[in-house]
C-alpha cells in the first residue's frame, strides 16, 4: 500500500525498522519472558495477580521506550538515512507517531503471550485477524482520504494499537479481576534480568546476520562476485522462510513446558526429539532434492554457491529442531541467561570466524558452515545443561518423597 500511494515510503519504512530495532527487540524479549512467568503461575495456581503485574510492568517499559525513543531517534535519523534529505524529512514526521505507540505495543505483546499461557490462543488468532482488517481500513483512510503520506501509516498503526489495548485491558480485567498494577521491585528485577538476557540473544543474532552479510560483500576478504553474493542473498531468504516456524515453535514450547512439572517436561522433550528430529531430517532431504527446482523456478539461482547453501541448510534442520526443543526446556525453567550466552558465544565465536575463513579460501562448504556447526556445538552444550538442571530439579522431589 505504501509503495503505490506514497513514493519513497518503502525505503523509509526499511530505514525506520533499522532505527527502532532496540524497541522491537525489547518488545519481543519481554513478551517471551512474561509468557513463561504467567504459564508457571497458571501451573502453580491462580495467575490473576501475575498477569496484572506483567501487564503493569509492560506499560512501564513501554513508557520508558517512549521517552528514550522521543529523545534518541530524531538524533539518529540523519545517520540512518545516509544524509538523504527526503528520507530524513519522512522519518522525522513519522517517528513521533511510532514512539507514541510504544506503551500500546508492549501491552499488546504481553497480552498476546498471556492469552497463550492461559490456554486462550484462539482469542489471539481472532484478535490479530481483526487488527489486520482494521489496520487495512485505517491505512486506506489515512493514505487515500487524508493524504497523510508515510506518517499516515504510523498514525493508522497507533490508532489500531490504542483500540486494541482498550479491548485487551477489558478482556484481562474480566479474566484477572482488575487492571494492570505495578509489581513489587523484586519481581520486576527478576523479569528485567531475564528480559535483558533474551533481548541480548535476539539482538546478537540480528547483528550476527548483518555482519555475516557484510563479510560476503567485503572485498578485503576475497574477490566479491555477483553470483556468490546473489546466491547468498537468495539463500538467506530461503533460510528465513525455513527458520521462522522454528522461532514460533520455540515460544510455543517454552509456554507449554512452563505449565508442566519437570518429569512431564522430560517425557515431552524425549518424545519431541524422537519424532521431531527424523521429520526434520526428512524435510531437509526433500529440500536438498528440490534445490534445482527452487533455484530455477523461485530464486533464479544455480551454481556451487547456491547448491552448497541449500545442502548446508538441509543438514542443519534436524539439528535446529533439537536445539529449539532444548532451548525451550531451559527457558521454561528460567534459563534465559544460559541460552543467551550459548547462542551469542557460539554464533560469534565459532560461526563468524569460520565464515571468514571459508570466504578467504573460496570454499562454500566452509563459508556456509555457520548454518550448522555452531548449532551442533550448541545442542551438545544444551543437552548437558538440560540434564544438569533436570537432576537439580528432581533432587528436592526425591528428598520430599523419602524424608
Amino acid at each position: 500500500m505504501l509503495g503505490q500511494r506514497a513514493p519513497g515510503s518503502v525505503g523509509a519504512y526499511v530505514m525506520l525498522t533499522r532505527l527502532v530495532m532496540i524497541d522491537l527487540v525489547v518488545t519481543m524479549a519481554y513478551g517471551a519472558v512474561a509468557s513463561v512467568t504467567i504459564a508457571q503461575a497458571v501451573r502453580d495456581g491462580d495467575a490473576s495477580l501475575t498477569i496484572r503485574w506483567a501487564m503493569g510492568l509492560a506499560g512501564l517499559i513501554g513508557a520508558l521506550l517512549l521517552g528514550a525513543g522521543w529523545i534518541t531517534y530524531p538524533l539518529l535519523v540523519p545517520w540512518v538515512a545516509g544524509g538523504d534529505e527526503t528520507l530524513v524529512t519522512m522519518l522525522e514526521l513519522a517517528i513521533p507517531w511510532f514512539v507514541a505507540g510504544a506503551p500500546f505495543r508492549m501491552i499488546n505483546s504481553c497480552a498476546a503471550f498471556a492469552f497463550h499461557a492461559t490456554q486462550r490462543g484462539a482469542w489471539v488468532v481472532r484478535w490479530k485477524l481483526c487488527e489486520v482488517v482494521l489496520k487495512l481500513i485505517m491505512n486506506v483512510v489515512f493514505l487515500d482520504f487524508l493524504d497523510a503520506g508515510f506518517a499516515g501509516c504510523l498514525m493508522a498503526s497507533l490508532l489500531v494499537h490504542a483500540v486494541s489495548t482498550c479491548w485487551v485491558l477489558w478482556q484481562l480485567r474480566r479474566q484477572s479481576g482488575g487492571l494492570p498494577v505495578l509489581p513489587p521491585l523484586s519481581w520486576s528485577r527478576k523479569q528485567a534480568v531475564k528480559s535483558t538476557w533474551e533481548a541480548q540473544r535476539i539482538l546478537a543474532l540480528q547483528l550476527l546476520g548483518l555482519l555475516t552479510l557484510s563479510l560476503f560483500a567485503s572485498p578485503t576478504i576475497s574477490t566479491v562476485t555477483t553470483a556468490r553474493l546473489d546466491a547468498f542473498a537468495a539463500g538467506l531468504a530461503l533460510a528465513m522462510l525455513v527458520f521462522s516456524p522454528l522461532a514460533a515453535f520455540l515460544r510455543f514450547l517454552a509456554i507449554r513446558f512452563s505449565g508442566r512439572t519437570t518429569a512431564d517436561i522430560d517425557v515431552l522433550t524425549r518424545e519431541l526429539l524422537r519424532f521431531g528430529v527424523p521429520v526434520a531430517a526428512l524435510a531437509g532431504l526433500l529440500l536438498s532434492w528440490g534445490q534445482n527446482w527452487l533455484g530455477q523456478a523461485v530464486y533464479a539461482q544455480q551454481g556451487l554457491w547456491w547448491h552448497v547453501f541449500v545442502w548446508s541448510l538441509a543438514f542443519s534442520l534436524p539439528v535446529r529442531v533439537a536445539g529449539t526443543v532444548l532451548r525451550a526446556g531451559l527457558q521454561s525453567r528460567g534459563g534465559f541467561n544460559e541460552v543467551a550466552k550459548a547462542d551469542t558465544l557460539l554464533g560469534w565465536g565459532l560461526g563468524l570466524p569460520i565464515t571468514a575463513v571459508g570466504l578467504a579460501l573460496d570454499l562454500p562448504i566452509l563459508a556456509y558452515a555457520f548454518l550448522w556447526l555452531p548449532e551442533v556445538a550448541l545442542v551438545a552444550w544444551l543437552a548437558f545443561r538440560y540434564r544438569a538442571t533436570s537432576c537439580v530439579d528432581e533432587a528436592p522431589a526425591v528428598a520430599n518423597e523419602n524424608p
